[in-house]
């Protein structure tokens, strides 16, 4: 389940089912044959990951998690002398999240700053030494990366790669949706692309890393309460490509939150009783 690169900790309530896959990889194109936690990440000039699974997330038989972790040396102060192989870097699922069959959720932190991560608070811990505890509890929390929030759902055959989510959005069947912080951007401080309560329907693809649709300005750069979908008589498309078109969704994280809590109840039930589940 483990690898040197890669700590799993599942929380209480959380039901991860053995045949899913979750792997930390600078290469998912090939690292296809990842099982239970086993990849390519070795170690070497990479910071171990710590992934946390939180309370009442479900994972599907076939569900896969893959992480891009920072790179080594990724660091913009010359005098830094954190050595990469000796970080840690905490990374959480929040709660109550959907991982269905044959998902795929990649969490690219490839643009994220290693040492940023791991040493955020070191100076003001340096400089306040009255309050070590208080200090150190708030480093500490600081330093988790939540890469999703809560009441999130990926379903069968949904993929998804981005830094990180909000809350309560749904991703349905075969939709393709990448959201993943550019290059440019800090991704530790910035707000992340999809935000909260939206719904991409079945087949969807926004085309792009940074959520523009290929320039298309009728997509926004932050989603928020959003429904993305393809418009056509058909998914066939042979002629012509499909349109892309958003609308909004009102009151989107409310009622995103009610349809993915009965799926949610139904989904631990199944697993519980059907698969055999990670400690």
């Amino acid at each position: 389940m483990l690898n040197k690169a890669l700590e799993i900790k599942i929380e209480h309530n959380a039901y991860v089912c053995q045949s899913c896959r979750i792997s930390l990889s600078e290469d998912i194109d090939h690292n296809n044959s990842n099982v239970n936690g086993t990849g390519n990440g070795n170690g070497n000039g990479t910071a171990k990951i710590k992934l946390i699974i939180g309370s009442g997330n479900v994972f599907h038989p076939n569900a896969r998690l893959t992480i891009i972790p920072p790179p080594p040396n990724n660091s913009t102060n010359d005098n830094d002398s954190t050595n990469d192989n000796d970080a840690e870097i905490t990374v959480r699922i929040g709660s109550n999240n959907l991982f269905e069959e044959e998902s795929h959720c990649i969490l690219d932190l490839s643009h994220m700053n290693i040492h940023i991560l791991q040493n955020k608070n070191n100076n003001d811990n340096d400089d306040n030494d009255d309050n070590d505890i208080d200090n150190d509890d708030n480093a500490d929390e600081e330093r988790i990366h939540t890469a999703m929030g809560s009441y999130n759902q990926l379903s069968a055959g949904a993929q998804l790669k981005c830094t990180s989510i909000g809350n309560a959005n749904i991703f349905h069947p075969k939709c393709n949706v990448s959201a993943s912080a550019s290059a440019s951007a800090s991704a530790s401080e910035s707000a992340p692309v999809i935000q909260n309560g939206n719904i991409f329907q079945a087949c969807f693809h926004n085309g792009t890393d940074n959520g523009d649709n290929n320039g298309d300005a009728s997509v926004p750069v932050m989603y928020q309460e959003k429904v993305c979908f393809l418009s056509g008589e058909s998914l066939n498309f042979e002629h012509e490509p499909p349109v892309r078109k958003i609308r909004n969704h009102t009151n989107g994280v409310q009622r995103n939150i009610r349809e993915v809590s009965l799926l949610l109840n139904a989904a631990k039930r199944v697993v519980q009783k059907h698969h055999r589940l990670m400690a």
